[in-house]
């Protein structure tokens, strides 16, 4: 049998609000709020009641459709249907399907929905039990909101296919970024040197999070500093993959985030048997797989102080599409949170002038 419950939140009702679009193109144009349906639970799902959610890559690819591939999921030409938009998600359980032991209603939990049909910039997101988990106690829910996909990358590629270890030397590309802020925390947690490239603009935050050594990609070239690397998390794709192979040490690991389209992931899929039989430092291109384990690691490493998102802006779901499109022209850093449900902490930070983070 299914549980559920109807409070002052999740008042039961046919339709709900969620961040949508029905065309391909710049999130600005596209992006519109609109009524849909509220999702039906399902066996083994859990059905939550969104407080907050937060701006991914990803979101960009659903809704230019690219790589081709995603049109064969959601319309050739254009969507067969009105697509609502949104991975990342922390709220309220309010209905678990039959066959839910691990949850229960009432439990404040955070997961992401990518494989799942997106739709988590949403009052209500419907999701299997294998996507989902309490959060961490020690984060706000638009804190918890803003951590599952960019963290998770972070934790996967460092952990699974840069193979970390504890004094081992890493660099980070992109540590401004959504991806590269967690992974200069999560790299610090595992007991790494962090030497971190972003912008000279962002350093501060970056330092913040805990890189040994910050390095602007403006104004310095990491390749020429003289140092060399046990491990590579290239998140921003700034240099030309060969060359940062050089900076590799031996046995080093070059793991492949993104950052620069399609043309640099097929770079790195020609050279990486190169590498792999001619050399002994290897490239190491993946995709990051929602699962509970890791979403507890997160919880773990949250709650022991070792790793919080560094939210610079937040907002409603009428101010996505204008978000999305300054995150589309790389006009954001760290994560860009969605306040659904605004709580406490939520409503001071939507209340708060953000132009700094905005210039």
């Amino acid at each position: 049998m299914s549980q559920s419950i109807d409070n002052n939140n999740t008042i039961k009702q046919s339709r709900m609000s969620a961040v949508t679009f029905a065309a391909y193109g710049r999130a600005k144009d596209v992006l519109r709020v609109s009524k849909v349906p509220v999702p039906t639970i399902k066996p083994g799902h859990v059905r939550v009641a969104v407080h907050a959610s937060s701006l991914n890559g990803g979101d960009l690819h659903l809704i230019h459709a690219e790589p081709f591939v995603i049109r064969f999921m959601t319309g050739l030409f254009k969507p067969t249907k009105l697509v609502a938009a949104g991975s990342d998600f922390a709220g309220t359980v309010v209905e678990c399907g039959s066959g839910v032991t691990e949850l229960k209603v009432g439990d404040k939990v955070f997961g992401e929905s990518s494989n799942h049909g997106f739709a988590a910039m949403a009052e209500q997101v419907c999701v299997p039990v294998e996507v989902v988990t309490k959060k961490p106690k020690s984060l706000t829910m638009l804190e918890s909101a803003c951590l599952p996909i960019a963290a998770m990358t972070a934790l996967q590629g460092l952990r699974d296919y840069g193979a970390i270890k504890p004094g081992e030397r890493v660099l980070i590309t992109g540590a401004g970024g959504c991806v590269g802020s967690m992974a200069v925390q999560i790299a610090k947690a595992y007991g790494c040197h962090v030497t971190a490239v972003c912008r000279g603009k962002h350093a501060a935050m970056v330092s913040q999070a805990g890189a040994d050594i910050v390095v602007d990609f403006e104004r310095d070239d990491y390749l020429t500093l003289g140092q060399t690397w046990d491990c590579v998390f290239d998140a921003a794709c700034y240099r030309p993959i060969r060359s940062t192979m050089g900076v590799l040490n031996d046995n080093g690991r070059f793991v492949h985030v993104g950052g620069a389209g399609m043309g640099s992931i097929m770079r790195s899929l020609f050279l990486k048997p190169f590498y792999s039989w001619f050399t002994s430092k290897q490239i190491q291109i993946f995709v990051q797989t929602c699962n509970v384990p890791d979403l507890r690691e997160l919880v773990q490493l949250c709650d022991a102080g070792k790793l919080k998102p560094c939210v610079t802006r937040t907002v409603t779901m009428d101010g996505v599409a204008g978000a999305m499109d300054d995150f589309e022209n790389h006009k954001t850093f760290g994560k860009v949170g969605v306040a659904i449900i605004a709580d406490d902490e939520e409503q001071s930070a939507l209340s708060s002038d953000d132009e700094d983070v905005r210039r």
